[in-house]
């Protein structure tokens, strides 16, 4: 994929866990970046998505690497 593709996916990754952890973003966005910001808890939604983020990535990347090899197999 290309680096487009990539950002795009973490930026996804990003919203959607924010969502999903702090359904009330959709609601009140301004009290919880109040409470984010008073507490300090700056980095923490960019390292989970990060941390989920490099977690696709291997599995994606062994999906890869196993469709190579079945193929590999398969042509000889």
């Amino acid at each position: 994929m290309s680096w487009q593709k990539e950002v795009a996916l973490l930026a996804a990754i990003f919203v959607l866990t924010a969502l999903g952890v702090h359904p009330d973003l959709l609601s009140t966005p301004t009290a919880r970046f109040d409470t984010l910001v008073s507490q300090g808890a700056y980095w923490h939604p960019f390292l989970f998505s990060i941390a989920i983020y490099l977690i696709l990535t291997f599995i994606r990347y062994t999906i890869h690497m196993l469709r190579k090899m079945v193929y590999k197999f398969i042509s000889k």
